[in-house]
């Protein structure tokens, strides 16, 4: 499932409000594999086990939100991409 191109373009990071966008499939793949490896943490620490159908990364690239079919945009589940080696 795909977040529709009107909904990407309003979504802003609830920490700097800076733009979002979707990750491409290899980082998605990383932060799948960092779930289902048990080392997929949130910024307060809660631990992510199950693979993710979407991601979006902030504009400076760190910082990742999970997203279904609506993301999750609460600070506390903002994840640090250099912690899955997703952002190059």
């Amino acid at each position: 499932m795909s977040l529709s191109p009107d909904l990407l373009d309003r979504l802003r990071c609830p920490l700097t409000h800076q733009r979002l966008t979707l990750v491409d499939a290899d980082t998605l793949a990383a932060i799948n594999g960092a779930a289902l490896g048990g080392t997929l943490i949130t910024a307060s620490g809660r631990k992510i086990t199950s693979p993710a159908l979407n991601a979006l990364i902030r504009e400076d690239r760190r910082a990742l939100f999970l997203a279904g079919p609506f993301p999750m945009l609460l600070p506390d589940d903002a994840i640090d991409p250099d912690t899955i080696g997703a952002c190059p």
